[in-house]
């Protein structure tokens, strides 16, 4: 890693990496922005790209729709309404589609980020990309330390009383990228019951919705809606056997006043494999002026 070169990894991102991710603001806007992740962990890099059919999260999940004109067409959902469906392709290539044009919809199993990225590389290319994919990483978050414009969540405050308890959680020990080293933990929930809580917006507009997630062993299924409107379904929170952080989730963009708005998890069910715990664990919320 001492011989790798910052600025020949800087291209290859952009030929490669860069077609879905976004690093330092540069890339596409397919995948999750990876500038927060947990990139100073090698062990993280290589396992997220060498096998990345692990763990994919909903928000970025290939879905693949048969338009009633006979074009396939797929892609990660970006935004959907009654009317239509917002996807985007590898590229940052973006389409609508109209709901009533649709006449099939599948969710692959595997992940919009291909296997074998390596294997086109020679290994002196590899070492750059990767020195450049760590560089600037600050490792895992420490006491004190906040990803720049969160709303933690252990700071929101909680509406309802449908279930459980939720309440303040440290992660420093999990070597995460929890901003804060803490997460709003909802426990003792049960399929069925919800957790509302008051998201402050400071003044009107439109804003694009982000959130980090936990995943581990007993964390269940939960749908994610803001002021009623549903912004992720049947996210799975499962992952074992290790607590994980999700990086940044997109949840759409929305038109939002000034004032409080309610942000609503409701547990679904849980993995198979799951130890039936329905746990929930909110790292924070950060709205993106658009």
């Amino acid at each position: 890693m001492a011989k790798g070169d910052i600025a020949k990894g800087k291209m290859l991102f952009t030929m490669t990496c860069g077609q879905c991710h976004k690093l330092f603001g540069q890339g596409q806007n397919v995948g999750p922005d990876i500038t927060g992740s947990n990139r100073a962990d090698l062990n993280y890099l290589l396992e997220n790209v060498l096998d990345p059919n692990a763990v994919i999260g909903k928000a970025y999940q290939l879905n693949l729709f048969t338009m009633k004109d006979g074009r396939v067409m797929s892609g990660v959902i970006k935004e959907e309404s009654p009317a239509a469906v917002r996807i985007a392709m590898m590229g940052g290539v973006e389409f609508t589609l109209p709901q009533p044009d649709i006449a099939k919809r599948e969710v692959s199993k595997l992940s919009t980020m291909p296997e074998g990225l390596f294997d086109a590389l020679k290994p002196d290319q590899v070492i750059d990309l990767v020195k450049y994919l760590q560089s600037g990483a600050s490792g895992p978050a420490k006491a004190g330390t906040t990803i720049p414009g969160a709303i933690e969540g252990e700071g929101l405050k909680v509406l309802n009383k449908g279930g459980g308890n939720a309440k303040p959680q440290g992660m420093g020990g999990f070597g995460g990228e929890w901003s804060g080293a803490s997460q709003l933990w909802w426990t003792g929930g049960k399929p069925g019951q919800k957790l509302t809580l008051a998201l402050p917006v400071a003044e009107k507009g439109k804003y694009q919705l982000k959130a980090a997630l936990t995943l581990a062993k007993d964390y269940g299924i939960i749908d994610v809606s803001l002021d009623d409107k549903p912004v992720a379904t049947a996210w799975d929170g499962y992952n074992g056997p290790k607590v994980i952080h999700s990086d940044e989730l997109d949840w759409g963009t929305h038109e939002l006043s000034a004032g409080k708005h309610q942000l609503t998890f409701t547990i679904t069910g849980k993995h198979p494999d799951a130890v039936p715990g329905y746990m929930v664990g909110l790292d924070y919320v950060r709205l993106e002026k658009k």
